[in-house]
C-alpha cells in the first residue's frame, strides 16, 4: 500500500491554496443584503429592523456591561431600523412606478398620418382686405383619410396680452385625401386691416392669432387630432408662425355664447379708429367662408410630359396625338446650366448590335461633355425609348408633379 503524503505538508499546501483566492470583498455582500430586503414584505423587514434595534442595546448590556455602550448600541440599531425603512420604500416607488400604465403610443403603419406641410399668408396684410390663410396637407401615410376643419376663429390680442382663447362657432368643412396625397386650400377670415391695427402689430403692440379645429378619420372610423393655430408674425417668410407654447384654446363662455362683449376684448389703443357697438365682438370672430379646398395638381394629361432628364441633360419634346399613338416627336437636348442647345460633336460610328453606339454633345457656353447610347443610326433613338417607357409605367405623372412644385416655389 502507498503511504500518504505528510500531513504537514498537506496542511501547508492547502493553506497556500486558500491564500491563492480572490477577495470577493464586500460589494457582493451588500447587494445579496439589499436584494434580500428588497424581496420581503414591509411588515417582515420592519421585524427585522426593530429585532436587530433590541440586540444591539441587549449586547451592550450582557457582554459589554457599559452604560456607554449601550447607548451606542441602540443608535445603532435605530440607525439600522432607519435605513431598512428607506430600502423598502424605495423598493416600494420602483414598484408603484412600475405598475403605472404607460401612455398608449400608436405604433401601426398601417394608418393615415396627415400634416401640415405649409402654411402661408396667401399675401400681406393690407388696409381694407381681409386675412387669407394659404395651406397644404400631405397624408404620408398608408391609408386615405377623411380631413374636417370647423369653428374657425381670429382672436386680435393687445397688451396685456392674453393665453386663453375661446373658439367660436363656425360650420365644419371637409376633403379627403387619399394616402401619399397632397392637398392644399384656403383659410377665409374676415378680420381686415387698418392702418391702426397693421402699426400695432407691427411694433409689437398687438398679437393676430387664427385658430382652427382640425382632426381627420380613416376608414375605420378612428380619429386623429390635427389642431391648427397660427400667429402672425412680421419676419418670416408667409408673415405665420405657430403660437407659443402658452396659448390656451378652449370651448365657448357663457358670455361669448351670448353675443356679449367683454371689455377685454375691446383694444383699448384702436377703440377710436374702431368703434364698434357692445353688442358686436371686437377682437375674435369666425371667417366667412371658412375653406376653399383645392387638389394640389390640376388634372395632368400625358400630353403634359414634354420635358425630362437623362443622361445629366435636359430633354424637351412635342406629341401628334391626332396621328395616334404617344410617339415623342422633334426630341431636343438643352445645357441643364444655361438651357442652351447641345450640339453633337465627332461623327456617326458604326452600330454595336449588343451595346448601340455612343453618341457626344457638348454646351457652347460650358466645357462639358455628354455621352449617351443609341440603339441605332438615329442619335435620340434611346432618349425616345426611354420616354416611351415612362409613358408606359406611368412614372411621366411624377415627373411633371415635380415640375409643377418647382415652378410654383413650392419646392
Amino acid at each position: 500500500m502507498k503511504k500518504s503524503a505528510n500531513p504537514q505538508t498537506e496542511k501547508h499546501a492547502k493553506t497556500d491554496h486558500e491564500r491563492q483566492r480572490p477577495v470577493q470583498g464586500w460589494g457582493p455582500v451588500f447587494r445579496g443584503a439589499l436584494a434580500e430586503l428588497s424581496g420581503h414584505s414591509w411588515l417582515q423587514n420592519f421585524l427585522i429592523g426593530l429585532a436587530l434595534l433590541l440586540i444591539w442595546p441587549l449586547i451592550g448590556v450582557t457582554v459589554m456591561k457599559s452604560y456607554r455602550a449601550t447607548i451606542i448600541g441602540f443608535g445603532l440599531g435605530i440607525t439600522i431600523l432607519v435605513w431598512i425603512g428607506v430600502i423598502v420604500l424605495l423598493h416600494q416607488a420602483k414598484e408603484t412606478d412600475d405598475a403605472k400604465p404607460s401612455a398608449p403610443v400608436d405604433t401601426r403603419k398601417d394608418r393615415p398620418r396627415v400634416f401640415f406641410n405649409l402654411t402661408m399668408l396667401k399675401k400681406p396684410l393690407t388696409v381694407g382686405e381681409k386675412a387669407v390663410i394659404q395651406f397644404v396637407l400631405r397624408n404620408n401615410g398608408t391609408k386615405d383619410a377623411h380631413v374636417t376643419f370647423r369653428d374657425n376663429t381670429y382672436y386680435f390680442n393687445v397688451k396685456p396680452f392674453k393665453d386663453n382663447f375661446a373658439y367660436q362657432p363656425y360650420a365644419p368643412t371637409s376633403a379627403d385625401i387619399a394616402a401619399g396625397q397632397d392637398i392644399n386650400g384656403e383659410l377665409r377670415f374676415d378680420w381686415v386691416a387698418t392702418k391702426d391695427k397693421l402699426a400695432a402689430l407691427e411694433s409689437g403692440d398687438a398679437q393676430l392669432l387664427f385658430y382652427a379645429r382640425g382632426e381627420y378619420l380613416d376608414d375605420n372610423g378612428k380619429t386623429y387630432p390635427l389642431p391648427f393655430c397660427r400667429m402672425w408674425d412680421k419676419d418670416i417668410n408667409g408673415n405665420l408662425i405657430l403660437c407659443p407654447d402658452g396659448v390656451k384654446l378652449a370651448e365657448n363662455s357663457d358670455q361669448d355664447k351670448k353675443g356679449e362683449c367683454p371689455t377685454e376684448f375691446v383694444p383699448d389703443a384702436l377703440a377710436k379708429s374702431e368703434p364698434v357697438p357692445a353688442a358686436k365682438r371686437v377682437g375674435h370672430g369666425s371667417g366667412a367662408p371658412s375653406i376653399t379646398w383645392q387638389s394640389r395638381y390640376p388634372r395632368f394629361k400625358w400630353t403634359d410630359y414634354t420635358e425630362d432628364y437623362f443622361y445629366d441633360a435636359v430633354w424637351r419634346w412635342k406629341y401628334r396625338p391626332e396621328m395616334g399613338g404617344k410617339e415623342p416627336r422633334d426630341i431636343r437636348p438643352s445645357c441643364p446650366e444655361c438651357d442652351s442647345p447641345l450640339r453633337k460633336i465627332g461623327g456617326t460610328s458604326k452600330v454595336d448590335l449588343d451595346k448601340g453606339r455612343t453618341v457626344s454633345l457638348q454646351c457652347g457656353q460650358h466645357v462639358r461633355l455628354y455621352h449617351f447610347q443609341s440603339l441605332s443610326y438615329d442619335d435620340f433613338d434611346g432618349i425616345r425609348e426611354l420616354i416611351l417607357e415612362r409613358l408606359q409605367n406611368g412614372q411621366w405623372e411624377e415627373v411633371v408633379k415635380r415640375q409643377y412644385d418647382a415652378r410654383s416655389g413650392i419646392v
